[in-house]
């Protein structure tokens, strides 16, 4: 699982040298706490949302963060949604799928653990990795003023920014409980303010 996430944020253009840790820890603490099936089903999702980051980074140049992808479907609500199959990456498709196709094999080969507080470790691991992305990119640069007050000068979003240190999920969710996910961009500029809907 860690192979698969770390090669998707690599390939979409996400520096992962901060993520490894975080992603190696996930990995452990779901096969030390979770049973084969859910296993299995997880690498199907995790498989289903790689795809859908590559195909998005490979069409728009840039990884996708959800505000993108929200404010996109809305966009994109009137149109045949059969030709969304366009987009897809078939490189990525056909990676991908052999990825889930041997997480898949390795769930049913995954040892029984009599000692699951060994999770201890890993899930130690992983707060220990939110909680330095946190000092490295604190919550409130989520917020709205922060976005328009630092909005003037070579200005990297925040969820573009947050890939680097929390990866695409936790990205996502720093975006839910900070609302932004579901704000209309914002364009600064030196004498006003565009709202672009």
């Amino acid at each position: 699982m860690a192979g698969q996430s770390l090669t998707t944020q690599y390939l979409s253009g996400v520096d992962i040298r901060g993520l490894v840790l975080a992603d190696i820890a996930a990995s452990l603490l779901l096969v030390l706490v979770c049973g084969t099936r859910f296993l299995r089903i997880v690498s199907l999702l995790q498989g289903l949302l790689s795809l859908f980051c590559l195909s998005y980074a490979a069409s728009m140049g840039i990884p996708p963060t959800l505000a993108a992808i929200l404010n996109g479907s809305r966009q994109i609500a009137g149109m045949d949604l059969r030709s969304l199959w366009t987009y897809i990456d078939p490189a990525a498709l056909v990676a991908l799928s052999l990825l889930v196709a041997i997480q898949c094999w390795l769930c049913g080969h995954k040892p029984r653990y009599r000692h699951r507080w060994l999770a201890i470790i890993p899930a130690c691991a992983l707060l220990a990795t939110q909680y330095n992305a946190c000092l490295l990119q604190p919550p409130r640069h989520f917020t709205p003023e922060f976005i328009l007050g630092e909005g003037r000068s070579r200005f990297e979003p925040p969820a573009r920014r947050s890939l680097k240190y929390r990866g695409y999920l936790g990205t996502f969710l720093m975006e839910l409980g900070s609302g932004t996910a579901f704000t209309p961009p914002v364009c600064p500029c030196p004498n006003l303010l565009l709202r672009l809907d």
